[in-house]
């Protein structure tokens, strides 16, 4: 049977030899801004019936980066498959189906990506060769159309800085004294950990203007939860939640949450943002933020919350907490909608 869809298909080849087919580019954004990435597709107009292919394709190089290898079409799964990517500036593709093509339409040989430089600009994308082939080497009649790039100039906006709405600094020696509260164990009642107001070991922290904070320990399984007993009120906009610690071991993870309503007075819904990190190893070395981007309704009420958990390492982790920042951003930056 393969041997007649063979012949069949030579005869339709030999018989239509004067046609042509279209190699051309599609692309995911022929207009990128500097440091944007697009994805590029080697289009044919009629794949049915193909078994092997050579091409190579030139971009400009002062202007574009090649930042993944070509990729085949799932039809070409099964396929030889060469890319040469050695010279910046030129792809260079083979490929060869043993089995050749049974899909008939158009549609993509192979993908590849390009990353615009910080040159704005035009640029051509083109086939400096392009050849396809029957089984049996028969050669195919190309018609191939290069695609003119453009990579935009951008006219650089600064974001404004952001506004301080509140900033919890923790320098007074209670939870209650600093307008804040626990959940003992957290929401899933787990064991507490230790909480205390405490000085900062020398040079621990040392962005901090007071040297004291939140100390917070936790063993494994033990989870710390606090609260701003009294819910931030605003204008309207986004947001920023920021929160400066440092932790003297790996074994423990910290969670940062905006919560909309007030945890106090019982009037959330279970809207939130939060940035959770499942592990201190990285906050040993050094001291560092967790960010949060929170985005409610203009005039709402949000409860910021942390937590400390230990994990399922041998020795009880500490983590000290400088402050907790809540900052207005930039809507048009960071807000739901679109200017």
């Amino acid at each position: 049977m393969k041997k007649i869809i063979l012949f069949l298909l030579l005869i339709s080849a030999s018989s239509a030899a004067q046609a042509q087919a279209l190699l051309s580019f599609r692309v995911s954004n022929p207009a990128p801004q500097p440091g944007e990435t697009i994805i590029a597709a080697v289009e044919a107009s009629e794949r049915y019936g193909l078994a092997g292919g050579q091409f190579s394709i030139r971009y400009d190089k002062n202007k574009w980066i090649l930042s993944s290898e070509p990729k085949t079409d799932e039809l070409l799964a099964n396929s030889i498959f060469a890319a040469n990517i050695s010279t910046p500036g030129e792809i260079k593709v083979s490929f060869a189906d043993p089995d050749y093509l049974m899909e008939a339409g158009s549609g993509a040989l192979f993908t590849f990506m390009l990353t615009a430089a910080q040159t704005e600009g035009d640029s051509i994308l083109e086939f400096a060769e392009a050849n396809l082939y029957y089984p049996l080497g028969q050669p195919i009649a190309l018609a191939a159309s290069s695609l003119s790039l453009t990579i935009l100039a951008v006219e650089a906006s600064p974001i404004p800085a952001p506004k301080p709405i509140m900033t919890y600094e923790f320098n007074f020696p209670t939870l209650k004294e600093n307008d804040w509260g626990e959940i003992r164990g957290g929401f899933t009642a787990e064991a507490p950990g230790i909480v205390a107001l405490t000085p900062f070991p020398d040079g621990w922290i040392p962005s901090s203007k007071d040297g004291k904070g939140l100390s917070i320990t936790v063993d494994a399984g033990e989870i710390v939860m606090l609260y701003a007993k009294n819910p931030v009120k605003y204008a309207s906009g986004p947001v920023l939640l920021r929160m400066t610690l440092r932790a003297d071991g790996p074994n423990a993870s910290a969670w940062l949450v905006g919560l909309k309503g007030n945890l106090e007075g019982k009037t959330m819904d279970g809207s939130n943002a939060q940035h959770y990190v499942a592990s201190t190893a990285k906050f040993q070395d050094k001291e560092r933020r967790i960010a949060a981007i929170y985005q409610p309704d203009a005039g709402e009420e949000f409860t910021p919350l942390i937590q400390i958990a230990g994990g399922e390492g041998r020795d009880p982790v500490t983590a000290w907490i400088d402050k907790i920042e809540i900052l207005q951003v930039d809507a048009g930056a960071f807000g739901a909608e679109p200017e």
